[in-house]
C-alpha cells in the first residue's frame, strides 16, 4: 500500500465503533411494462433503502402496496429519488402504481446486529507489551485471473481468482450508469463464483476490482455480456 497502516493493537486499546446503516438502492428501469432492478432486497433494520429513477424517460412513483407500511410518491416524469428507513424486522411490498403487473418488489428486514461488547468484555489483554514495530507497510497489488463472466436467468455468474485477502467488487453497469453491484469478502488467496441476479435483458458492462487487506488496488477487469 503507499501509506502505513497502525497494527490491529492500537484500535483494539481505542474500542470498535458501531457500523453505519448502509443504503441500499433499487432502480427503476424503463421497459414496454417497465422493472425494478432488483426487485427484493435484504438489509437490517435501522438501514435505508433509496428507489432511483435516474435515467428514466417514462412517468413512475412508488408506492408501498403491504399494509405494515406506508409510502407514496407521486407519478411523474424525472422522479426524484425516494428513500425511507426501515426500523422494524419484516417483508414490505411496493409498486409503481403506473406498471402495477410488472413493477412489483419486496424489502425484507431483519434483526439489526449487535453492537460490539463494551472494552470490560473484549478478549484482549492490557497487560501483554507493546509491539515493537508500530507501522507495516505493504505496496504489492493484489492480482485478479481467471475472470469470467456467463448469463444466467435475469443475471450474471461472476467467476475469478484473488492472490490475496481482500474484498472484491463486481460492478454491472448499462450505459454510464451501475446498475448492480456485489462485494465479496476474501478470507485468504482462493477463486469464489458470485451470482448477480435482477438485470433486465440487454446489453452490459461488467467491471472486477481487488482491494487488500492494506489498501490496495488490483488493475480492473472489464467484460461485456448481453442477458436475455
Amino acid at each position: 500500500m503507499r501509506r502505513a497502516l497502525l497494527i490491529a493493537c492500537v484500535a483494539a486499546l481505542a474500542g470498535a465503533a458501531p457500523a453505519a446503516a448502509a443504503d441500499q438502492a433499487l432502480t427503476a428501469l424503463d421497459a414496454t411494462t417497465g422493472a425494478w432492478s432488483p426487485a427484493n432486497v435484504q438489509h437490517h433494520a435501522g438501514d435505508t433503502v433509496t428507489w432511483s429513477f435516474a435515467g428514466t424517460s417514462q412517468a413512475h412513483n412508488v408506492r408501498s402496496s403491504s399494509s405494515n407500511w406506508s409510502l407514496t410518491s407521486p407519478i411523474q416524469l424525472n422522479h426524484p429519488p425516494v428513500s425511507f428507513t426501515f426500523t422494524t424486522p419484516g417483508t414490505y411490498a411496493f409498486v409503481c402504481d403506473v406498471h402495477p403487473s410488472t413493477m412489483t418488489g419486496t424489502v425484507s428486514v431483519d434483526t439489526a446486529p449487535p453492537p460490539p461488547p463494551p472494552l470490560s468484555e473484549q478478549p484482549f489483554d492490557n497487560d501483554q507489551p507493546a509491539p515493537a514495530v508500530l507501522e507495516i507497510t505493504d505496496e504489492t497489488r493484489p492480482e485478479l485471473s481467471k475472470v469470467r463472466a456467463s448469463a444466467i436467468a435475469h443475471g450474471v455468474r461472476m467467476r475469478f481468482h484473488v492472490s490475496e485477502p481482500g474484498r472484491v467488487t463486481v460492478r454491472v453497469k448499462r450505459g454510464d450508469k451501475t446498475v448492480k453491484t456485489r462485494t465479496a469478502t476474501m478470507r485468504r488467496a482462493s477463486t469464489r463464483t458470485l451470482k448477480l441476479r435482477g438485470l433486465a435483458a440487454g446489453r452490459y458492462r461488467i467491471e472486477v476490482l481487488a482491494r487488500d487487506l492494506g489498501g490496495n488496488r488490483s488493475r480492473v477487469k472489464r467484460l461485456r455480456l448481453s442477458v436475455r
